[in-house]
């Protein structure tokens, strides 16, 4: 059973009895952003091990984390 999408945007979630139905997918990146990650190498070993350790020592301070982060998009430009 899933709740389908309509149901949540009309804010009420009901069970899908139909299981034949093909089910809807939401995507949460615009089509343009699905794009530049399909030029991008897949995620590494190396990359996980990287956010483990970056996450295991990260105090949670989101604010401090991002400053800047405007300079740094522009600059990717």
């Amino acid at each position: 059973m899933v709740a389908t999408v309509d149901d949540a945007e009309e804010g009420m979630l009901s069970p899908e009895h139909n299981t034949t139905a093909k089910p809807k997918i939401m995507y949460d990146v615009t089509y343009e952003e699905w794009l530049a990650f399909q030029q991008k190498p897949p995620i590494s070993k190396d990359d996980v091990l990287d956010m483990h350790i970056f996450l295991k020592d990260f105090n949670g301070d989101f604010v401090q984390l991002f400053e800047g982060e405007k300079d740094t998009e522009e600059t990717l430009k």
